[in-house]
């Protein structure tokens, strides 16, 4: 309570004017009385003589308890706006479904680059990856361009547009590898929706690990973030007559996985480094382009 002392006593000097206000109303709710002061561009407390320690004493509680409050926002900047991974991404669908309505005739695209399970188990590595490429129809197509964009650009903001495409790439491929397993020979999948969830996963994965430590409030988000991304791959993931549900779950998986090696592996430090992020494209680059060569080497 705010009044008049008798025998004024100092015991807190701030600058910042929420945290006077703050320690002004634990004071007063504590029943001590006290004054507050403006000495220049300080904001001090007062209290009687006699209450000067029990003041202290709770006012370094409050601090304590409070210290991690309110959370702290992500511990690296954004690298990227992510706007060069989600126009890359874009184009390069685009491209690769124009090529396999017959604009450029030099293959069968979707028989040589569709997820055929029984020739991936014969040794076609490479289908798994040319898969996330190819789109059955316009809807399919819009619908990962529609979403992939999103998740693509959030991923690459926190690791980079070359290390955040690479990452979703092998999450994707990754996923379709797991749903051969899965499936068993006989089984035929196309598309980047493998790889559009393993983005949303890799973004709740990323920030699972970098919201540890941010006390109470980084705890809640963190939460939020994994009941968000399943709640994504439910709505989403799991409807539809032609839907691949395993190939989803999948991608999800290994996105989560890719994720957790990102971050916790021994070079995290490096995703700000340009090195790390054009050794990332390249190796990107190298990956399709060898998955795409051996596909129309082998033709279907």
């Amino acid at each position: 309570m705010r009044t008049r002392l008798s025998e004024p006593h100092e015991v807190d000097r701030t600058r910042s004017r929420r945290v006077a206000r703050e320690h002004a109303l634990v004071l007063s709710a504590r029943g001590i009385s006290y004054e507050q002061h403006r000495e220049g561009s300080a904001r001090v407390l007062w209290v009687e003589r006699a209450d000067a320690d029990e003041a202290r004493r709770q006012l370094a509680r409050f601090d304590e308890e409070n210290r991690n409050w309110p959370p702290e926002e992500l511990d690296t900047p954004l690298l990227t706006s992510g706007g060069f991974a989600a126009v890359a991404y874009l184009l390069t669908l685009a491209m690769f479904h124009i090529a396999g309505t017959g604009f450029i005739p030099i293959v069968d695209w979707a028989a040589a680059g569709q997820n055929d399970s029984t020739r991936v188990l014969q040794g076609e590595w490479w289908r798994p990856v040319t898969a996330l490429t190819l789109h059955a129809d316009v809807i399919h197509l819009a619908g990962n361009l529609l979403f992939g964009a999103v998740f693509v650009a959030a991923v690459c903001q926190l690791v980079g547009s070359g290390v955040g495409l690479l990452a979703i790439l092998l999450s994707g491929a990754a996923g379709n590898w797991i749903n051969v397993l899965v499936r068993g020979p006989g089984h035929l999948s196309l598309g980047a929706s493998t790889a559009v969830f393993g983005a949303v996963a890799l973004l709740v994965s990323i920030q699972w690990c970098r919201r540890e430590g941010q006390g109470r409030g980084g705890r809640a988000r963190r939460w939020t973030l994994l009941a968000a991304g399943l709640a994504f791959l439910g709505f989403l993931g799991m409807s539809g007559e032609r839907t691949d549900v395993p190939a989803h779950v999948a991608g999800f998986l290994a996105g989560l996985l890719v994720g957790l090696l990102l971050e916790l592996g021994p070079w995290r430090n490096r995703f700000q480094r340009a090195q790390s992020q054009g050794l990332a494209i390249l190796a990107l680059l190298a990956l399709l382009l060898l998955s795409w060569g051996q596909a129309i080497r082998f033709g279907a």
